[in-house]
């Protein structure tokens, strides 16, 4: 029986088709994380203030706005209300970013490997002065680590600045660089030889 050429060259395009893996991870952005780690520092304020009436001040940072409307969305929901001067009855609450940090590592092994180590630091310091009261001080310091694929380093950084960090150098990974390509061409090669032998019986 002979092999019609169009089956060969639909063999010879299957054989190039590279392997496609159909797993998906579930990966939480660096917005996600920031955003969990500000859900817990509006949860430890709401502990301090005796009365419901707040007025909220953050210094000047890349985070304050994201931070200031996520503390008062989750404190609003706890019945408090905010005020947007300074006054005598209200619990004044100052918020001061002292350090924001998202970093990546790579992973150095004997092979070579895709994968890197992601690390986010919020650290966050609270003044909080109720009338007739000392101000009591707050830190928050929170850090978040896990393993990141280099595949996956645009779904982590997908909402932009500020949630960015520096990305490492890609180790190169001699399966892709070196081994696929020469499989691809002797596919395609074999694929037109066996055509155009066909062709010339």
């Amino acid at each position: 029986m002979k092999i019609k050429p169009i089956s060969i060259l639909f063999l010879s395009f299957f054989l190039c088709i590279p392997s496609l893996t159909t797993q998906e991870e579930v990966i939480s952005s660096n917005k996600q994380i920031v955003l969990g780690f500000i859900k817990e520092l509006a949860d430890s304020l709401s502990i301090y203030p005796t009365n419901r009436y707040l007025h909220l001040k953050i210094s000047t940072h890349s985070l304050s706005e994201f931070v200031e409307s996520i503390i008062i969305e989750r404190l609003s929901a706890k019945e408090f209300k905010f005020f947007t001067f300074q006054c005598d009855s209200c619990t004044n609450i100052q918020l001061t970013i002292r350090k924001f940090d998202i970093n990546y590592k790579r992973i150095i092994k004997e092979k070579p490997t895709n994968f890197i180590i992601r690390k986010v630091e919020l650290e966050v310091v609270s003044l909080i002065k109720e009338p007739n009261s000392d101000i009591k001080p707050l830190l928050f310091v929170e850090t978040y680590n896990d393993t990141i694929n280099f595949e996956n380093f645009d779904i982590v950084e997908k909402d932009g600045i500020p949630f960015t960090g520096k990305k490492p150098k890609e180790p190169e990974n001699f399966l892709k660089k070196y081994i696929e390509p020469i499989v691809i061409i002797g596919s395609t090669a074999l694929g037109v030889l066996l055509f155009f032998t066909i062709r010339s019986k």
